[in-house]
């Protein structure tokens, strides 16, 4: 019984990590001097996108509907007959004063949770397969 729940438990796992598609929740930590900083910015690292699909991903508050995007960033296909993946070891968005203001109200301690959405145009691309091994807010 015991290795059928372990068994079960490494296979949900797995499972969970797999999922490369849709819109990601992510807690983040704010840095030191976030609020004072110049710039601050939302690092995604070693990100993977399709070469064949340009996407716009969209930052947005999480738990909260029918608001705008703080933030963007795009990439862009290689063509449309390209296969494989396009790999970035860093792509920045560039975050604004609107950011700021949510962040300041919205953070519990010095963390804040974010949903990442890709887009195609203006409709949110639900099947969009992407991956992200972190994000992370620096000050630049």
């Amino acid at each position: 019984m015991r290795s059928c729940l372990i068994a079960f438990l490494l296979l949900f796992g797995v499972a969970g990590w797999g999922q490369t598609k849709g819109p990601r929740t992510f807690e983040l930590t704010l840095p030191e001097n976030w609020s004072n900083g110049k710039n601050v910015v939302l690092v995604l690292k070693d990100l993977e996108v399709p070469e064949n699909r340009g996407v716009v991903f969209r930052l947005f508050p999480a738990g909260q509907s029918d608001v705008e995007s703080l933030a963007s960033v795009s990439v862009v296909a290689r063509s449309r007959n390209a296969k494989g993946v396009q790999h970035f070891d860093e792509l920045a968005m560039n975050l604004s004063g609107e950011f700021r203001q949510w962040a300041e109200r919205a953070k519990r301690g010095n963390r804040i949770s974010v949903i990442v959405k890709p887009y195609a145009g203006l409709h949110e691309a639900n099947d969009y397969p992407w991956h992200v091994k972190e994000l992370k807010l620096e000050v630049r």
